[in-house]
């Protein structure tokens, strides 16, 4: 008797449960199936994108990219040609006279940036853009080298106050070489008698320091590892070049 009561009250409990139970529903709960819920529809103007495909301008965009580094490319070449050489006319003679009269040597290193962006865009359009360059950085990359330039050829800067007359003259001696053009020499003019030679110096160092850590991530490690590969490269290419030396010398001999 004991045994059967147990068991009805076993019944009873899971009758009970079964009924109360949120996933089965009084209909269903007979036929021993879990009730199905219906999926909510959304609104039909919504659309979910997905972040696998690629937004609609990426092709315009690439093709601009790559038109802007054609450009670089073309205009650093025409750059570095009118400084360099007397190729291209009278226009590469104006090139040259605006560029090294507002910024001298500095506007080689100018020609040969360009250069290098527009090639390395075109060259490895995958991976580079130049949306990755921060306009930020040009800016201080451009400034350091002024502050930098100006500080190294601060001794050709020794004049009391800035005239026009005394720009002119600094733009036509930048021309033929003999000063550091008229952006150089009006930063070194204020910055020399506020942070003197030396100042000027560090200040354009912390610049670059800065865009390299900021900009490239460069750290200390990484630098080490760098020198260390180029001092094992280094050491490989002048032992190649040693041995063939030795072949070279070795076999005259035997002739």
């Amino acid at each position: 008797m004991t045994h059967n009561k147990k068991s009805i009250n076993k019944q009873d409990k899971t009758k009970k449960n079964s009924k109360s139970s949120p996933a089965f529903s009084s209909a269903g709960a007979k036929r021993g199936r879990p009730k199905t819920v219906k999926p909510v529809k959304g609104p039909s103007n919504v659309k979910i994108s997905s972040p696998l495909k690629k937004p609609k301008d990426t092709k315009d965009d690439f093709v601009k990219q790559n038109i802007i580094a054609l450009f670089l490319l073309s205009f650093g070449m025409v750059f570095l040609l009118s400084i360099t050489t007397n190729a291209l006319g009278s226009l590469g003679v104006f090139i040259k006279s605006i560029l090294l009269g507002q910024f001298a040597l500095i506007a080689v290193f100018m020609a040969l940036a360009m250069i290098f962006v527009g090639a390395a865009r075109l060259v490895y359009n995958t991976k580079f853009s130049l949306k990755s360059i921060s306009p930020l950085m040009i800016v201080l990359l451009f400034t350091a080298t002024i502050i930098f330039y100006g500080a190294l050829n601060s001794a050709k800067v020794q004049a009391e106050s800035l005239t026009f007359i005394l720009l002119r003259a600094v733009f036509v001696e930048s021309v033929v070489g003999d000063n550091i053009g008229i952006i150089p020499y009006a930063a070194t003019f204020g910055l020399i008698r506020l942070l003197g030679r030396l100042g000027m110096i560090i200040a354009s160092l912390t610049m670059f320091l800065f865009v390299g850590v900021y900009y490239f991530r460069l750290t200390f490690s990484k630098l080490g590892d760098v020198s260390s590969l180029l001092a094992k490269e280094s050491k490989k290419m002048a032992g190649s070049i040693k041995d063939r030396a030795v072949d070279f010398v070795t076999i005259d001999e035997d002739k």
